[in-house]
């Protein structure tokens, strides 16, 4: 859902890529001028280990919106998307936690997009 008047009424967002994706969950957001990110999680409802992290990107403040690309995150994978904030336009950073299924772990990860949100690199060498 979006409002373009400071919260007094809002209306229902277009989702643009018409993929089908069941029980998503969007944990936070952010808008930056025209464009929003939203993350969160997608995946089975059945089952919570079997999540995906999800990051979603509208360029019309939040009327429409289309699934992001996590590189290097595939179908096997698991995990969630916590939290996002853009410094500006072109400078994203986003953080959760993935289970990946080469290495059985679970560990965090920190994402960085330099376009608005459309595609993100994931960072897993995060340490104490």
């Amino acid at each position: 859902i979006y409002t373009t008047d400071q919260g007094r009424s809002w209306s229902y967002a277009e989702l643009l890529n018409k993929t089908p994706m069941t029980d998503g969950r969007l944990y936070t957001s952010y808008c930056f001028e025209d464009e929003c990110v939203a993350a969160g999680e997608v995946g089975s409802h059945y089952d919570d280990y079997h999540r995906l992290p999800l990051i979603m990107f509208s360029i019309d403040k939040g009327k429409t919106w289309d699934k992001a690309t996590i590189k290097d995150i595939n179908s096997d994978d698991r995990g969630v998307v916590n939290a996002v904030n853009c410094l500006t336009v072109d400078k994203c950073i986003a953080a959760g936690s993935v289970i990946l299924a080469d290495k059985k772990k679970k560990q965090l990860i920190m994402l960085t997009s330099r376009d608005g949100g459309r595609y993100w690199q994931p960072n897993y060498n995060i340490t104490n």
